[in-house]
């Protein structure tokens, strides 16, 4: 057996290393990014969950840790009901701790913690432009366990362009306050029971009661009201001041075509790509619920947002 590592649980005195870590560590493809935790690794990983464990993997002479992963307990639905499910992410290793056995001997780390959950499986997600993780993960190697593939999250990327054309939006279209609050929250959930592993949020979670969403403002969850009943919901959430992606590196393609690409984008007035070391000016859009699957609402919604910010 390597007993050149050892495995154990983070506390509070180790948030530096642990960001100096991910630090290290990006996510490659034709834009390699590294998903930066500052100012503090716990507030980030603690997000949208009740509760969080901190796998380290230390050299076992030095005590440096040289790997990182993250559990986190998350109320979400199956099948309409309420579980309280693991989410396993934040895999992170040092180029010297990369082989089979540290990860099974992880796992096995990871199987003898207690469970709070409600079933004997966790959930993950996986970038697709992570080749070498989904290579390994779903090998179904001995020590490892099985991870089954459910299905395929896309992510769009909406640019907020500094002159639009400012659509007419309809009055019924509004900014939440806390009188709308427990309405909206019916409207979410009605909408979040019809989908696997959508989260759940409370009166208390969307007020900022909670502190599951930090940083998030009631007044930034964008309501239709209609005759006192709230029917659409969606939200703009900046996790920027404690969850950053960086540009670490660009594909010798991408490389080429960046300089003309920002002028292109410069002209067109959309977005152009950071230079290595800067981050990525992004806003999340979760907290969507629509009435009957009303997609001219879903839209009007969206267009409120966008020429807000």
């Amino acid at each position: 057996m390597n007993t050149k590592f050892v495995f154990g649980l983070a506390n509070e005195s180790d948030d530096g290393e642990l960001r100096a870590v991910i630090r290290q560590i990006s996510m490659g493809g034709s834009i390699s990014i590294a998903f930066c935790r500052e100012p503090s690794f716990f507030l980030a990983e603690k997000t949208g969950c009740i509760k969080n464990n901190t796998l380290v993997c230390r050299e076992s002479d030095t005590g440096k840790i040289i790997g990182v992963g993250s559990r986190s307990l998350r109320r979400v639905y199956i099948n309409g009901t309420e579980k309280i499910l693991w989410y396993l992410s934040m895999l992170r290793l040092l180029p010297e701790a990369r082989n089979s056995m540290t990860l099974i001997r992880g796992y096995k780390y990871l199987r003898s913690l207690s469970s709070d959950s409600d079933e004997s499986y966790s959930f993950t997600t996986i970038l697709d432009d992570n080749v070498r993780a989904k290579k390994v993960l779903e090998s179904g190697r001995a020590g490892l366990p099985d991870y089954t593939r459910i299905g395929t999250l896309v992510t769009y990327l909406i640019p907020l362009r500094a002159k639009r054309n400012i659509r007419l939006i309809r009055s019924d279209i509004v900014r939440c306050d806390k009188s709308m609050a427990v309405s909206a929250c019916e409207c979410l959930d009605k909408w979040n029971r019809c989908y696997n592993l959508a989260p759940i949020y409370t009166f208390d979670d969307i007020t900022g009661q909670s502190g599951l969403l930090p940083n998030f403002s009631l007044n930034n969850l964008y309501a239709y009201v209609n005759s006192g009943r709230v029917l659409g919901t969606l939200g703009i959430w900046d996790q920027q001041p404690f969850k950053q992606s960086i540009i670490t590196s660009y594909s010798q393609g991408m490389r080429i075509v960046r300089p003309v690409y920002n002028i292109w984008s410069h002209i067109n007035n959309l977005p152009i790509l950071p230079k290595i070391g800067e981050k990525i000016n992004i806003l999340y859009a979760p907290l969507l619920s629509v009435t009957n699957n009303n997609h001219s609402l879903f839209e009007q919604l969206l267009d409120r947002a966008i020429n807000d910010w």
